[in-house]
């Protein structure tokens, strides 16, 4: 059985939106997490976490690192 081009464009579509809609969630936790680990004496590290989500996305190849910068540059400080 063969997959439609356009159904594996629309699905790899569908997995970057839901990357980014992600990597919005995790802009909100960011800080309620920076609390807890600030609480214990550990500090969250945006760059850090950013190398972390991009080593992870290259090895299951659902996002390129300029995708994942970008946007991770929309999400708030």
């Amino acid at each position: 059985m063969t997959v439609p081009t356009p159904l594996i464009v629309l699905a790899g579509l569908l997995l970057v939106a839901l990357i980014l809609r992600l990597l919005q969630v995790l802009g909100t936790l960011l800080e309620p997490l920076r609390q807890l680990f600030a609480s214990e004496g550990v500090q969250l590290d945006r760059q850090k976490l950013l190398t972390v989500v991009m080593v992870s996305a290259a090895k299951h190849r659902i996002a390129t690192p300029a995708e994942l910068q970008a946007a991770f540059e929309l999400l708030p400080p």
